[in-house]
């Protein structure tokens, strides 16, 4: 394990027992993770856990084809548009780019 390794989380669960399994994964590898300050239902699209974090890499799962999620219009993270309310999956994407640290390269799977 890389002790200079870090990982920031961020997460829209949709149980309360979402955020227990979300640090307890990294956990069991030994990898510390900082989900944020709520730890209970937060949704990073209602309120940011991490609204500074840049990183070098985004490896994500999110809960792709939500329908039901909060949108601001005036986001700061809606580089290429607004995304529309219908589904989240613009509005993931456009969050993983905006958490970059170099724009240049984005792979999405």
């Amino acid at each position: 394990m890389n002790p200079s390794l870090r990982i920031d989380q961020q997460f829209s669960p949709k149980s309360a027992g979402a955020p227990n399994a979300t640090t307890r994964h990294p956990a069991i590898r030994g990898i510390e993770a900082d989900i944020g300050k709520e730890k209970e239902h937060a949704d990073t699209f209602r309120s940011v856990q991490h609204p500074d974090l840049r990183a070098d890499y985004v490896l994500a799962n999110p809960p792709f084809n939500n329908s039901d999620w909060f949108r601001k219009d005036d986001e700061v993270r809606w580089l290429f548009g607004v995304p529309p309310k219908s589904n989240a999956n613009f509005a993931w994407v456009q969050n993983f780019i905006h958490h970059r640290k170099n724009k240049d390269n984005q792979y999405v799977v």
